[in-house]
């Protein structure tokens, strides 16, 4: 019961968050050496980044605390209508799309200001140009989960007396005349919403990849420093799209779950007072998706609290450094 409210993830994912937080402080500490950016270039890279930081910040904290307050206003406070309940898994997929939209409005304006100096010829850059690969497989990975979880989930729902797929059926074993039981289900209902959502949401990532790479640099002076603020818009950006398909997929997770926690049924005058067991073929996985729940929530809250942390700080300001730079080319 602890962890089945949001709100328990959010309290061990700020402990995890200051952890992480606080080892890579120790880890970057007294380690790279600075590389020098007049005061001139300073204030043309403020200009250029220093505003999709603060919204990618935003938008990270927006969407945690949506997710919370709306956990603890339909818990407590208010009764959805049933024909709104798809918001519930579709709002952070929404809400990071309509962010990162606005996020992608910004690039493309500071995009459009010329250079203040011509530089030299850069090789071609693509929307990965500035990604880290394991961001990106991360993100494909949660998006191809959340699929097959959508798809499986649609095809084992039923439909009510609407034609709406919202619930699932227990039938109760040899006993034809009872009704089976009927629980609600992620079915069709939810997960084609949400499927569209997290369409649009990785359609403007992409976008948002690409524009950010292609944009030009300000001058030859401030490339290095440049090629690390955007490898911190395209992190930001990326984890933000992976940390809301976690939490769409951990709503799913737990109300798919919660048909695998039905296993008997008592009937009034039937069977002596005893229960009648109840079986569902895929059980097992609904009770695997109850644990994992949780697991995938914790992992969300983590990542938009360290975007939140890393970004409303404005981190990349600090003089931007030549280990850093090396480290990110590397990996490249």
């Amino acid at each position: 019961m602890v962890f089945s409210v949001p709100v328990t993830s959010l309290v061990i994912a700020v402990f995890l968050a200051l952890v992480c937080e606080a080892w890579a402080s120790r880890a970057a500490g007294g380690r790279d050496a600075v590389v020098p950016i007049s005061e001139v270039n300073m204030r043309s890279l403020r200009a250029k980044y220093r505003s999709a930081h603060a919204m990618l910040a935003a938008v990270g904290l927006v969407i945690i605390v949506w997710c919370v307050g709306e956990s603890i206003v339909r818990g407590y406070l208010v009764i959805v209508p049933e024909e709104l309940s798809w918001v519930r898994f579709a709002a952070p997929v929404i809400g990071a799309a309509l962010g990162l939209g606005l996020v992608l409005l910004q690039i493309a304006v500071s995009g459009s200001v010329a250079p203040e100096a011509p530089g030299s010829l850069v090789p071609r850059r693509t929307w990965a140009s500035f990604s880290d690969r394991r961001d990106l497989f991360g993100a494909a990975f949660v998006a191809l989960a959340f699929l097959t979880t959508t798809i499986a989930a649609g095809m084992a729902a039923s439909a009510d007396r609407r034609g709406i797929s919202n619930t699932i059926e227990l039938p109760v074993p040899n006993l034809a005349t009872v009704d089976p039981i009927r629980l609600p289900f992620f079915g069709w209902a939810y997960g084609v919403p949400v499927l569209v959502s997290a369409g649009i949401l990785l359609l403007v990532i992409a976008v948002l990849l690409q524009k950010n790479a292609s944009r030009p640099f300000i001058r030859p002076e401030t490339v290095i420093a440049e090629r690390i603020a955007r490898r911190q818009v395209a992190a930001g950006g990326v984890r933000i799209a992976t940390a809301a398909l976690l939490l769409a997929l951990a709503a799913s997770w737990r109300l798919i779950a919660g048909a695998g926690s039905v296993s008997g049924v008592e009937i009034a005058g039937e069977n002596d007072g005893r229960p009648y067991e109840v079986i569902w073929r895929f059980a097992e996985f609904a009770s695997a998706a109850g644990w994992g729940a949780p697991i995938a929530e914790v992992v969300a809250f983590t990542m938009l609290l360290l975007v939140v942390i890393r970004y409303s700080r404005d981190a990349v300001w600090r003089p931007p450094t030549h280990d850093r730079v090396l480290q990110s080319e590397g990996a490249r």
